[in-house]
């Protein structure tokens, strides 16, 4: 019975973490694709983590495209 438990919190684990990440922003994701900065990837972690972005719908995109993590070569 053990075992049905540890593989059932696994399981749930796996899928927590798929859903987060098809429920992201696609669009975003799909206009940072393949570019990196100071040679790390862009990605979801890079905003919300280095650049340290709040997480949250309806975000004035002008304004954070005016953070200098957003700026220069293969940025906005």
């Amino acid at each position: 019975m053990r075992k049905f438990y540890l593989f059932s919190a696994a399981l749930a684990m796996i899928v927590a973490f798929s859903v987060s990440s098809v429920m992201g922003n696609t669009g975003i994701m799909k206009k940072h694709a393949g570019k990196k900065k100071d040679g790390k990837s862009i990605n979801c972690g890079y905003c919300h983590t280095g650049q340290k972005i709040e997480k949250k719908k309806g975000q004035n995109m002008a304004a954070l495209k005016q953070l200098p993590g957003c700026k220069g070569s293969g940025c906005h």
